[in-house]
């Protein structure tokens, strides 16, 4: 019996390639984007690795599932842009440094 040539390693994808591919595909996770590479279990930790590299660099969205999200509300932690000090007690004003609702930033 005639033996079958050996599988073509894939490519494993660029975080370009994967930000491309979550543009198209809103909402896709870690499962969606192994399927679309055709990235092997033994390449499922460096997959995640480079989508925890993409959240701590602010290009994808972290991972709280869209239905429990409200998009005018602050996160737990979130970079905060000092505005100015306030007059009458001193302290400091400040908005999020990335704001992506249609609503304004509230100022902390």
């Amino acid at each position: 019996m005639a033996e079958r040539p050996p599988k073509p390693d894939p490519v494993f994808p660029s975080a370009e390639q994967v930000l491309a591919f979550l543009a198209e595909q809103p909402g896709a996770g870690k499962r969606e984007i192994a399927r679309a590479f055709k990235i092997p279990v033994a390449d499922r930790q460096r997959l995640k690795a480079l989508l925890r590299d993409l959240e701590t660099s602010w290009s994808v969205a972290t991972k709280v599932p869209r239905a429990r999200q409200e998009r005018s509300t602050l996160p737990e932690v979130i970079v905060v842009e000092i505005l100015r000090e306030a007059v009458e007690d001193g302290q400091l004003v400040g908005a999020p440094a990335r704001w992506e609702s249609d609503r304004r930033p509230p100022d902390i």
